[in-house]
């Protein structure tokens, strides 16, 4: 389910807030390698886009995909790998890398770690 979730416009919809107050107001998935994904997130009440592609889909396993906003620039991408831990929890780790400089590497950090917190909330299945 937790795999699952990335590749659903309306989970997408739930978790993927970077920061309390954030909402995401559009999301949609062509979720096959080299389809693309775009979500709006709203800010403060302005409408981010964040585009990608997916580059990797192995079911269950990982996912990789590019990202693309404002802020990340052209060349990021994100590793998502997926493995089960005990009690049937969903252990997520989460790597993005390309990011311009330190202060957005610090940005995303604290924006991917809410997601994360965001999405252990929605399902109740990251560990």
């Amino acid at each position: 389910m937790v795999f699952e979730a990335w590749l659903d416009p309306e989970a997408l919809r739930h978790f993927m807030c970077p920061a309390p107050g954030t909402r995401v107001t559009h999301a949609e998935c062509d979720a096959r390698v080299g389809g693309k994904f775009l979500i709006v997130m709203n800010v403060g009440g302005q409408d981010l886009p964040h585009r990608g592609e997916y580059l990797e889909i192995e079911r269950y396993t990982r996912m990789v995909f590019t990202w693309l906003s404002v802020a990340a620039g052209e060349g990021s991408r994100v590793t998502l790998r997926f493995a089960e831990s005990p009690g049937g929890h969903t252990k997520l780790t989460l790597e993005h890398v390309g990011l311009p400089d330190a202060e957005q590497r610090e940005r995303h950090h604290s924006g991917w770690s809410n997601i994360l917190a965001e999405l252990s909330a929605y399902d109740g299945l990251v560990a």
